[in-house]
């Protein structure tokens, strides 16, 4: 073989030699230096493009921003791709004059916009509602673009909540001579369901035979439960001779979960006229009905044979479903047995049973604990996941002496690479607030926070529990904690308010239980239930005043019936209805309170 010989050493005269087939034509180490340079900075381009995905990914505007300059310090142009990334970073964070700085650059660069720049203007507005500059992408459409490009466009103006933007981009469409395919047909159904047109959409179908396209308009015709008319359709789709199982469990599913079974079993009948087979799904929803609608767990045992005996083998959700029927109307002991013998069982059936018997009692969490630790234990069986070990954490919470277990639990859980989210914390925090041990509590509460998990209205309302337990009604924090759930975007709920204002009733704090009442009704558009005003009546039945307190409350917000007065009287509060007011006695102290006025 002969031996390569450097450029610079090949005399003028036979550089017009024809260099054998066996000897590379160039060596690494006799290329052109501009070459060389040139796929240096391919290399470090790629380096920085890589770098520049990363930061992407994570939504680091910052890491983006460095590696840019980075790019710029060493005279390294950016590509289309790398403009576009960093036009949907700065869209996805919500950035939109950022990405549009990006464009703006990248067409001074004398870059021209693809598809893909096209498709991510399009999810940024869409995402952000922004319909003017929706509007600035459809004046950027032509006919040569690629249909994707355009379907993308007009499903970002129903993404947009503007169905008739979209419908009105389709029209354009149209008249340029583009032939819609069954994709932007399906987007074209979408918007006019969403526009209300439901005719228009029945339009659409006619003389259609893509199967996705009749998929969009029976489940949009689902979920505004008009029924009748998704049996039109999916009837429609039989005289064409176009079958989707998919599409006949769907509709099964929603009369189960309604309730008519009548409706459920005429479907199955129309499958089997049809030559249908029914798969797994079907009979899910089959057995999903007779477990949780009719109740009967023989006909499900009937179902789970038949599907046996015709080869459709049970999936994981078929045999949850299940083993909830067999825990719920049989026995604990029947779902195990059913455990045993299916060798599929996913740790989702395993939950089912270890959740039935924590609520049996201490002998049932025994139990429990007993099956959680065989499956820890055997390498054959599932392991346990975040959502089993949530179980049997809120099993040891019941009682004082076990939460220390649970917490112990918590800390083998984190041990075995299992993240905590905020429902295994609040689960922990629900035995902190049953029994009061608020420097504990506080901790759990911390850790949460340290974890990057944002606090639920369940972490705030056992936080306030937790205080009321501990008795420490005038704590300062439990003082901050009203204002700091008003700081964040949590949406409060009845037993959050309720917590609060048990908290302020208790520590006769007048002022603060007025405010939140009002709060809870003219800001949320919560009213007080029931439950809540006996809550607070009986926390302060040894305190008359405060029942007062609490009675013109009730009395003001219309939910005073005369009945009560009987049950407020063993507190020293006598009501009576004197005129056109009711009058509330405390002692020697006497209030007239008028009802509000209805409107008709």
């Amino acid at each position: 073989m002969l031996t390569p010989i450097p450029c610079a050493h090949i005399p003028r005269v036979v550089k017009h030699v024809r260099i054998p087939s066996t000897v590379p034509p160039r060596t690494k180490w006799c290329r052109d230096p501009r070459t060389l340079r040139a796929d240096s900075s391919r290399e470090h381009i790629a380096l920085y493009a890589s770098q520049l995905n990363v930061a992407a990914k994570h939504n680091l505007v910052s890491d983006a921003q460095r590696v840019v300059e980075t790019m710029r310090s060493k005279g390294l142009s950016m590509d289309l791709k790398m403009y576009t990334t960093l036009m949907a970073l700065h869209g996805r964070v919500g950035d939109l004059r950022g990405a549009w700085g990006w464009y703006h650059r990248m067409l001074a660069n004398k870059i021209k916009p693809d598809g893909v720049v096209v498709n991510v203007l399009v999810d940024m507005y869409a995402s952000a509602g922004d319909m003017e500059g929706l509007e600035w992408v459809v004046n950027m459409l032509h006919p040569d673009m690629d249909i994707k490009i355009l379907t993308g466009v007009i499903k970002g103006c129903v993404r947009a909540g503007d169905p008739r933007a979209a419908l009105s981009v389709f029209q354009k469409v149209v008249e340029w001579g583009v032939v819609p395919d069954a994709v932007m047909k399906s987007v074209v159904v979408e918007a006019l369901m969403a526009d209300g047109d439901f005719e228009g959409a029945k339009e659409v179908l006619r003389g259609e035979t893509h199967v996705h396209v009749f998929g969009k308009v029976l489940s949009g015709l689902i979920k505004m439960g008009r029924l009748e008319e998704a049996d039109e359709v999916l009837t429609v789709m039989r005289e064409r001779g176009i079958k989707s199982i998919v599409l006949s469990s769907l509709l099964m599913d929603t009369y189960a979960k309604r309730g008519d079974t009548g409706r459920v079993e005429q479907i199955l009948k129309d499958m089997h006229v049809e030559g249908s087979v029914p798969d797994v799904h079907v009979y899910t929803v089959l057995v999903w009905m007779y477990v949780h609608v009719i109740k009967d767990m023989n006909a499900a045992r009937m179902v789970i044979q038949e599907m046996v005996n015709k080869n459709v083998r049970p999936n994981t959700v078929t045999m949850n479903v299940y083993v909830t029927g067999m825990v719920r109307y049989e026995s604990v002991e029947a779902a195990l047995e059913v455990l045993r013998r299916w060798e599929g069982a996913d740790i989702a059936a395993y939950t089912v049973v270890l959740n039935a018997l924590v609520k049996m009692g201490p002998d049932g969490l025994e139990r429990a604990v007993a099956l959680f630790r065989t499956l820890t234990a055997s390498s054959c069986l599932p392991q346990p996941d975040r959502i089993a070990y949530t179980v049997l954490m809120g099993g040891y919470c019941q009682t004082f002496e076990t939460v220390p277990i649970a917490h112990t639990l918590f800390e083998e859980m984190v041990q075995r690479g299992i993240e905590p989210d905020a429902v295994a914390y609040n689960t922990l925090l629900s035995g902190h607030a049953r029994f009061g041990l608020v420097e504990s509590g506080i901790r759990v509460y911390i850790s949460m926070l340290e974890q990057g998990i944002p606090p639920t209205v369940e972490t705030l309302t056992m936080l306030i529990q937790m205080y009321i337990q501990h008795r420490s009604h005038a704590h300062p924090a439990l003082l901050h904690l009203y204002d700091m759930f008003k700081s964040t975007r949590i949406r409060p709920d009845h037993l959050l308010f309720t917590s609060l204002a048990r908290a302020f009733s208790i520590r006769r704090d007048t002022l603060s239980l007025q405010r939140i009442l009002k709060e809870m009704q003219e800001t949320y558009h919560l009213t007080p239930t029931p439950h809540m005003w006996r809550i607070l009546l009986q926390d302060a039945k040894k305190d008359p005043e405060m029942v007062g307190v609490i009675v013109r409350e009730m009395i003001e917000r219309g939910v005073w019936r005369e009945e009560l007065a009987k049950g407020v009287r063993p507190f020293g509060v006598f009501v009576s209805f004197v005129g056109d007011a009711w009058v509330v006695e405390v002692g020697d102290r006497e209030w007239r309170v008028q009802e509000p006025k209805v409107i008709p």
